[in-house]
């Protein structure tokens, strides 16, 4: 018994040492202060670690890798649309190229239209022009100017194919076909005939006619003027008024000399190759009218104050009719 009993105690004892000596590593353990302490273990665990993460760069490299490539593909896809934004402007830039080489194709067809209406307006003027009066040529005297005749195939330089209105075409009357002193053109109006125009006189004659709506008043006053400067360094002798004759009308104002851009002159004591009165001009003299345009003259006269300039270029025209022979017109021989 005795030697059982020591076993047991003996036992017993290992066995309560083997208890505390495992519960006092198992709060060691819980405390964690051993394996801190050793230093063996954990720097070898965070050298471990360490040595994992290198291991994950290169799967956050590759993710790096297709980030970039996603953002350079983002990056040439701007570039692919500024390349074809450029294009655009070039394709844009190359639209004036392209309608400026289809501008002369714009430009043929307003040619080929300023062509037809060209073609058309020589139609309707040779039309014209075929069936103008003509008048036989007849010879003047002294102080008469003769009309001449119309060359065969004359070409005129000027063909106006709207006529004068009704009233005004008679005024032109004097310049069918009239003799001038020097050389002259051809000029065909339609609802007169062919008219004369002193070269000197040409280019202001084409800016009265130049316009849609032609100034023919503007074409008369300066042929009148023409004729009247065509008889300058010709002799002229005054008729003094008869003691028997009275005036038609006498002014009470005298004209404004510098005012005036038509002189009286050629009109005082003038003996007309027609039927004329007597008008009385202070500081003029005694001025002869033809009877039959005394009335326009009249018109202006007898104004306040008196237009003497108009009243004076009436006188210019009556010089132009008077020094002309009438003419014998026949229709349909212009061609």
């Amino acid at each position: 018994m005795p030697m059982r009993g020591v076993a047991l105690v003996s036992t017993g004892i290992a066995a309560l040492t083997a208890i505390i000596l495992f519960s006092t590593t198992s709060v060691d353990a819980r405390r964690g202060g051993g394996f801190s302490r050793g230093g063996g273990h954990s720097p070898g665990r965070a050298s471990h670690v360490a040595h994992r993460a290198p291991a994950m760069r290169p799967s956050h490299s590759r993710s790096s890798q297709r980030v970039h490539h996603q953002a350079a593909r983002k990056h040439v896809a701007p570039g692919k649309k500024v390349q074809s934004a450029q294009r655009k402007p070039n394709k844009a830039a190359g639209s004036p190229r392209k309608e400026h080489q289809q501008r002369p194709v714009g430009s043929a067809k307003r040619n080929v239209a300023a062509g037809s209406a060209l073609a058309a307006g020589a139609v309707a003027g040779k039309k014209i022009a075929g069936n103008l009066p003509v008048s036989k040529a007849v010879a003047g005297t002294p102080s008469i100017k003769g009309r001449v005749a119309l060359p065969n195939n004359v070409r005129p330089k000027l063909t106006l194919v709207r006529a004068p209105v009704v009233g005004l075409r008679p005024r032109f009357a004097p310049f069918v076909q009239r003799f001038w002193r020097r050389p002259f053109f051809w000029a065909a109006v339609a609802g007169v005939g062919y008219l004369t125009i002193p070269e000197l006189y040409y280019d202001r004659f084409y800016n009265c006619v130049n316009a849609d709506d032609p100034d023919y008043g503007c074409a008369v006053d300066l042929l009148s003027s023409a004729a009247l400067e065509d008889e300058q360094g010709t002799p002229r002798e005054r008729y003094p008024m008869p003691s028997t004759a009275t005036y038609r009308y006498s002014a009470s104002v005298a004209p404004q000399q510098q005012a005036q851009s038509c002189s009286f002159e050629p009109f005082v004591e003038r003996k007309w190759n027609h039927a004329f009165v007597w008008v009385k001009i202070p500081e003029i003299g005694n001025v002869t009218v033809p009877e039959d345009y005394y009335d326009r003259f009249y018109s202006y006269l007898g104004q306040e104050p008196p237009n003497y300039s108009a009243a004076c270029k009436v006188l210019v025209e009556a010089f132009a009719a008077d020094t002309v022979v009438a003419a014998t017109g026949e229709v349909g021989h212009g061609s």
